[in-house]
């Protein structure tokens, strides 16, 4: 849990604040000192009430998406007839819809106008697209909570491994293990909601996130190969550089927020009574 405030991006356009409900409450109590122990408290409900939440409301999205695996295992593919790499197909498939069908759903559309009328922005910033294409932190994505996520892709990675070198009891206990990777996909959702600021560039961020999340789950099943079968080794392989790679990632991402809040604190410090929040 994190012990101190997390890194705030400044959002840029900072004048056009007459368009922006954020800037306008952000405005109205820069004359208030901040409470750091009601801050404090605020920081630990969010982090002992709303991640447990996200998880829990994420799992059964999860399992319904994994739920072809035990299929698989139970007859799917002698029952349905399935040759080759249809049955990668089946997995992909799912992915491929929802990424076609996720910007002209929107329903949320409507709640979505409702909620920038009243405590939003109302203007496209074309200024807020082009930061978040370039913040290192939409590429990467702060404090203790990156760090205990950390930790607990390790048993992942060890799943991982055993998986790809092992067979039967200890494969199969890797795979409950790897799944503790969805950890730091929750994390991340987790921060870009509370760490991206102007509402242009957090739409812009978490649509980057979707694409690349329903790209990735649409190319993955295609990496197991009729001809790599029983053992599936070169995917399974690729599973483990890419739970290596996602935790380093994680790391950066810790190590680039730390230096964010480090001088942030430093330039208080510097300005004294005189500091003005952007």
């Amino acid at each position: 849990m994190s012990m101190t405030q997390p890194s705030i991006q400044r959002p840029t356009q900072v004048k056009d604040a007459s368009h922006d409900g954020a800037l306008q409450l952000l405005a109205a109590s820069s004359a208030t000192t901040l409470d750091c122990e009601a801050s404090y408290k605020l920081v630990r409900k969010i982090d002992l009430y709303i991640m447990p939440l996200i998880c829990i409301v994420y799992f059964p999205q999860y399992l319904d998406k994994i739920a072809i695996s035990y299929a698989s295992v139970t007859g799917l593919r002698e029952s349905a007839h399935l040759h080759g790499n249809q049955y990668n197909w089946i997995f992909s498939i799912f992915f491929v819809g929802q990424l076609v069908f996720s910007f002209p759903t929107m329903f949320g559309g409507y709640i979505a106008h409702g909620i920038v009328v009243h405590i939003g922005s109302t203007v496209f910033k074309r200024a807020q697209v082009l930061e978040a294409l370039t913040d290192p932190l939409t590429w990467l994505r702060t404090e203790q909570r990156l760090f205990w996520c950390i930790v607990g892709h390790i048993p992942s990675i060890v799943g991982a491994n055993l998986m790809a070198t092992t067979r039967k009891n200890p494969a199969l206990i890797g795979n409950y293990l790897s799944g503790g990777i969805l950890i730091g996909w929750t994390t991340i959702l987790g921060l870009t909601s509370t760490n991206v600021a102007g509402s242009t560039k957090k739409i812009t961020v978490s649509c980057i996130q979707t694409v690349v999340y329903l790209v990735g789950n649409i190319i993955s099943p295609q990496t197991f190969q009729a001809k790599d079968a029983p053992r599936y080794l070169p995917p399974k392989i690729s599973i483990v550089v890419l739970y290596v790679l996602i935790t380093l990632d994680l790391c950066l991402v810790r190590w680039v927020s730390l230096r964010e809040n480090k001088k942030r604190d430093a330039e208080k410090v510097a300005e004294g009574g005189v500091h003005v929040v952007e």
